[in-house]
């Protein structure tokens, strides 16, 4: 049995409109790319590839969780996962002493995004929001395997600062992303993917 819209015109609209409404407001799905040519051998345009990298670093410099020693990054990001940040680089520091961070991952941008026009949109979305980026954002393996992000929103809501957090953390909130790491196929229409997370 099938619904006859022409005897339900309303309810195929309402249906119509409630999808449209659903597609418009669901997150994208991110990805995680390893590296520029992780980035490049998904098909997306070279340009927009270094502009995420290029971004994503800044990102890190900016909103990397920071730590007082490498002991403390360690026992949150795994052995050999840790560098020491200078502080120079990063104004939210004024003691300029330096800290450790875990090291990226990688990089995080929407699925969608195929060249640098796509690319400059979602800048301009990152910058206009409050999630403390302005483009590709820098993600970071923990220890246990979860894959997270800087919270930027919860940072501002605990001063922004270098404070005494936990466990030797000066910065560390972080949320939980859900991206997939990829090399995706693009043919159109009945194309694939490949992804594991």
């Amino acid at each position: 049995m099938y619904l006859d819209v022409t005897e339900h015109p309303r309810l195929a609209l309402g249906t119509i409109a409630a999808i449209g409404l659903f597609i418009a407001f669901s997150p994208e799905e991110e990805v995680l790319y390893t590296s520029v040519d992780k980035c490049l051998a998904s098909g997306v345009y070279p340009k927009a590839c270094q502009a995420a990298s290029e971004d994503a670093s800044q990102h890190h410099l900016a909103t990397a969780p920071k730590f007082r020693n490498m002991v403390a990054c360690e026992m949150e990001y795994g052995a050999g996962n840790c560098s020491e940040l200078r502080q120079n680089l990063n104004s939210n520091n004024a003691t300029g002493t330096s800290v450790f961070a875990p090291s990226p991952a990688g990089f995080v941008m929407p699925r969608s995004i195929e060249n640098f026009a796509d690319y400059s949109e979602y800048r301009r979305r990152q910058q206009n929001s409050k999630s403390g980026s302005s483009g590709a954002m820098s993600a970071y393996r923990k220890r246990n395997g979860d894959l997270v992000t800087p919270d930027v929103s919860a940072s501002e809501q605990n001063g922004g600062s270098f404070g005494g957090g936990p466990g030797g953390a000066l910065v560390s909130d972080v949320k939980t992303l859900n991206a997939k790491t990829n090399v995706k196929g693009r043919g159109g229409f009945g194309g694939h993917s490949f992804s594991g997370s």
